[in-house]
């Protein structure tokens, strides 16, 4: 009977270590960022292995249920918010937010990074609802970084995230995101 229950324990604790690790602190009101124009969700990439990746990608639809699609807008007073990942780094135990660095190889990409105790500008998000004329309504991300510059998404097939002018009419709807 001693086998059997160990052997057991060992099964559970196998299957645990491959369950999503997503934080308790930030799991409950965690929502998608789905693109209007796509349908595509953003995603923090982790690696096989379960490290954490600072690339941040629209991810084809369908979003999927795995906590790396999931964020949690936390506010910061004033209309700005930080806006963390509900997975966080498995060998560090910190989490990640999403950012728009400076002096990065790409200027405007957005990443994601170690969320700071004082969030500064790259991790301040702020949201303007906007309702279309089909009644449905989206969300503009502005970054605290740049004045004017929200969170648009690249043209399929490229899946990258980036920052670029709130109003610019040629890209609108690929600025426009549906939380839920």
């Amino acid at each position: 009977m001693n086998r059997i229950t160990t052997i057991l324990a060992i099964a559970v604790l196998t299957l645990a270590g491959g369950l999503v690790v997503a934080s308790p602190a930030v799991a409950a009101g965690a929502q998608h960022m789905q693109n209007r124009r796509t349908g595509d969700c953003i995603d923090q990439h982790f690696k096989s292995n379960g490290a954490a990746d600072i690339m941040v990608y629209a991810w084809p639809d369908p979003c999927h249920n795995v906590g790396n699609e999931h964020w949690v807008w936390e506010a910061l007073g004033d209309g700005w918010y930080r806006v963390v990942n509900n997975r966080w780094d498995p060998a560090t135990g910190r989490r990640w937010c999403l950012s728009a660095p400076e002096r990065a190889a790409d200027n405007n990409r957005v990443y994601a990074e170690y969320c700071l105790p004082t969030p500064p500008p790259k991790q301040k998000w702020a949201r303007a609802s906007i309702t279309a004329p089909d009644s449905m309504t989206t969300s503009l991300i502005h970054s605290g970084r740049v004045e004017d510059m929200c969170i648009g998404q690249h043209t399929s097939p490229y899946t990258k995230l980036y920052l670029g002018k709130c109003w610019d009419e040629r890209n609108n709807m690929l600025f426009r995101w549906i939380m839920s």
